[in-house]
């Protein structure tokens, strides 16, 4: 429901002549057709389904490591969830945010660089 919005959003803050969000929407129609708006949804869903496990992992790994440590166990849960949140977005959500923009760049551009998620480290 959101991504059309998200879409809209990106195109207008990586546009030069400062294209408002209503003449954003009629340039991404025009370029692309109503799929224009849905440019980055694989990275999204890449994004989404990846979050979940590595925060959780990177939490329990965390809480542990800390246990061991003798960490009272008043801040174990706090530093553990600051961490895993640390890591989730450096390993994971800010990659995948990454790509989400490069390819809603590419509407504009009339390019299909970004087309698949797996070429885009390798162009």
């Amino acid at each position: 429901v959101t991504m059309p919005f998200d879409t809209i959003k990106t195109y207008c803050q990586v546009s030069k002549t400062g294209v408002s969000p209503m003449m954003g929407a009629k340039d991404i129609y025009k370029l692309k057709g109503v799929g224009g708006f849905y440019f980055g949804l694989p990275a999204v869903l890449v994004q989404v389904a990846g979050k979940g496990a590595i925060r959780w992992s990177a939490y329990e790994h965390l809480k542990h490591g800390l246990q061991a440590a003798g960490m009272p166990k008043a801040s174990i849960d706090f530093v553990a969830g600051l961490g895993a949140g640390f890591t989730e977005a450096f390993l994971w959500t800010t990659p995948t945010e990454r790509l989400k923009v490069l390819r809603q760049n590419d509407i504009r551009s009339g390019l299909n660089r970004y087309s698949r998620l797996l070429r885009v480290g390798f162009p």
